[in-house]
Parts: structure tokens; sequence; C-alpha cells
């Protein structure tokens, strides 16, 4: 659902796909903070930047053993990124 103009917050049902494997809503206008991801053992690509997110990166998303492409950029993000990420 690249570049389609998709504003609001992400679903918190999302984070309960356990079978997807490839999350791309980059380039929106998402907002709100982004839902638990921890169920998502087979995620391998998430790309959420160019967005308005405004949370901070989760300690959980290191926890995703198969996520290999990761992005984030051109966010509203704070913090740190955690080690696992790193």
């Amino acid at each position: 659902m690249d570049h389609n103009n998709v504003s609001g917050t992400i679903p918190q049902e999302m984070g309960k796909l356990r079978s997807l494997s490839q999350l791309f809503l980059h380039e929106n206008k998402l907002s709100g903070n982004i839902p638990s991801m921890v169920n998502l053992s087979n995620l391998v690509k998430l790309y959420l930047g160019v967005n308005e997110l405004p949370s901070s990166i989760t300690e959980e998303l290191g926890m995703l053993r198969s996520l290999g492409l990761f992005g984030l950029s051109r966010n509203h993000l704070n913090g740190s990124i955690p080690r696992k990420l790193d």
C-alpha cells in the first residue's frame, strides 16, 4: 500500500496477522503509535518510512528474528534505536 495517501493509524489488528511476511506502508500519512508486532514471527520486510509516525522504535521489533529489511526513515520518531536493531 505504498504511495496511496492512506491516513490514520495502523490498526492494532495488523499485529495479529501471524502469516504476514511483508508490510509496505511507505509514503502515506500514517500517524499514531506503531502497533505491537511481537506476534509477526514471519515478518521479513517492514517499510513504514515517510509517514507521520510520532512514536519510538520499540524493543519488541528487535525480537522479530526473521526481519531482514526495516525502514522507518522520515517520520517523527523519538528515543533511541533498540540494541537488537542497531
